[in-house]
């Protein structure tokens, strides 16, 4: 029972991993981030890939189409503010990096590489210098939900997890006492 409870979890862990695979980037005002995107196809070659990067999944961030950068298209917010790393391609490496951070920068970045139809979400969460505090003014229910959702997945794993390691220690702990005594009643 219990080894069937962690192949359960250890599955569980994998299909979250793999399904939703989502990073968390923290940024302050003014400054400048790294947004992570790869390629875990080995037989695909970058010159073949197209890279579309989406700001909560609508606005054009970035666009990098069979190894040359494309900004036609790009969002007027991201003009002058994104660099990509060229000589990484090679390595299917198409992160970004996004400079002079703003308020409105808060949220979820996408990344999505063709032909072989990867996905990859950055959460990016913004922090004003002088307090350090996170600010997210544009906060929509959905994106305060997507936290939510991951605590409602994450609790109950928990909660097997614990659950089946405190039954394995009772079970392997069995009390190590009979009820018979050594002690000769009439010395004390």
């Amino acid at each position: 029972m219990i080894i069937r409870s962690q192949c359960f979890i250890c599955m569980l862990a994998v299909f979250i991993n793999t399904v939703s695979p989502l990073d968390t980037v923290e940024g302050v005002i003014g400054g400048s981030v790294v947004l992570p995107c790869s390629s875990a196809a080995p037989d695909v070659k970058f010159q073949d890939c197209i890279v579309f990067w989406r700001h909560n999944n609508s606005k054009i961030v970035y666009e990098i189409v069979k190894g040359k950068d494309s900004l036609a298209e790009q969002d007027q917010q991201y003009k002058d503010r994104t660099d990509s790393f060229p000589m990484e391609y090679s390595r299917r490496n198409f992160s970004i990096k996004l400079n002079k951070l703003q308020h409105m920068d808060t949220g979820e970045f996408n990344c999505f590489i063709t032909p072989t139809d990867e996905y990859k979400t950055v959460q990016l969460i913004i922090k004003d210098q002088k307090r350090n505090a996170t600010i997210d003014p544009t906060a929509t229910p959905e994106e305060t939900s997507s936290s939510l959702y991951w605590l409602w997945i994450l609790l109950p794993v928990a909660i097997v997890l614990i659950a089946s390691i405190i039954i394995y220690w009772k079970k392997t702990k069995a009390p190590s006492f009979s009820g018979v005594t050594t002690e000769d009643p009439k010395e004390h």
